[in-house]
């Protein structure tokens, strides 16, 4: 009788055991899942959805992707001046914002621009960030955050696990999308953006002018001889070697000649020349305009001199 009695309390015993076994087992297996990133068709419809959103230019339709709990990093560029700040809402930012994105979505890559306002793919892509998101990658130049304020929204660090890249339809301007995704739910914790490099000088319905060497430049300039700014009511004219610039008040203003500096790539499709107009015999490279090959010559903005596009 006491050895059936102790072989019952060893079954007892042992199922118990296998039972606790099994709710740990259980437990770690929910922890898991609590955890577990989205699968990749799970993605690419929780970034429609954002696509939708951010396209709509509507603060009341972006917000619902901005957790209240943790907020959002804006960075943007107010003239020369780098912007970054910490909100939990769009609204007052959303001006720096209005642009719409392709949004064809890639996974696994990244835009590349071509010059001349084309990519290889206009697409909506993204890319795993876990543990790759840094404050330091953002300007805080100009703001000068302290650490304190990064320390206090550490979660936008600590919960980004993927980047998206937005391109716009203008294909001027890139938006990097930082995102906290688990499971169905996906928050924005980060937005910035960078101007494609050859922004001032692209302009895709010109055609490109013979520009290899410093000879086919001047046949150029020579042969076209006026170039004009309808905008800011001003021109250079070579054959008068003359030119209106707000500088110089509302009178045109001579030089004597002309110099055509080394060619200088933008990227694989843009390239421009320094004209330097000389005023003086004595006195070289006293106002410089840069040629594109485009044909256009351009005084980039200074201060409260406005840009000027010579065509």
């Amino acid at each position: 009788m006491k050895r059936i009695i102790f072989i019952f309390f060893l079954i007892t015993i042992s199922c118990k055991k296998e039972e606790k076994e099994n709710i740990i087992q259980t437990n770690k297996i929910d922890e898991v899942q609590k955890f577990v990133e989205p699968k990749d068709k799970n993605i690419d419809k929780l970034f429609e959805q954002f696509i939708i959103a951010f396209n709509s230019n509507n603060p009341k339709k972006i917000d619902p992707f901005i957790d209240p709990k943790i907020g959002c990093l804006f960075s943007f560029k107010d003239g020369y001046y780098p912007i970054l700040l910490f909100d939990y809402s769009i609204a007052k930012h959303i001006d720096w914002y209005k642009s719409k994105i392709y949004t064809t979505i890639e996974s696994n890559d990244s835009p590349e621009y071509l010059g001349d306002l084309e990519f290889k793919k206009e697409a909506f892509f993204y890319k795993e960030y876990k543990n790759k998101f840094l404050f330091e990658d953002f300007n805080n130049d100009y703001v000068n955050i302290s650490e304190e304020k990064f320390e206090s929204h550490k979660e936008i660090k600590n919960k980004c696990n993927f980047i998206g890249y937005g391109i716009s339809k203008n294909n001027r301007k890139i938006y990097n999308f930082y995102f906290s995704i688990n499971k169905n739910s996906i928050n924005l914790v980060a937005i910035d953006y960078e101007i494609v490099s050859d922004d001032s000088y692209a302009d895709s319905s010109k055609k490109i002018i013979p520009f290899g060497s410093v000879e086919e430049v001047q046949a150029f300039i020579e042969e076209k001889q006026l170039f004009e700014d309808n905008k800011n009511h001003a021109y250079v004219d070579f054959s008068k070697r003359e030119i209106i610039y707000c500088d110089f008040g509302d009178e045109p203003i001579q030089f004597s000649s002309y110099k055509i500096s080394e060619i200088e790539n933008i990227n694989s499709k843009i390239k421009t020349r320094t004209i330097a107009l000389i005023f003086s015999e004595n006195q070289e490279d006293n106002f410089s305009l840069t040629l594109t090959n485009k044909g256009v010559i351009f005084k980039p903005p200074m201060g409260a001199r406005p840009p000027y596009e010579y065509r």
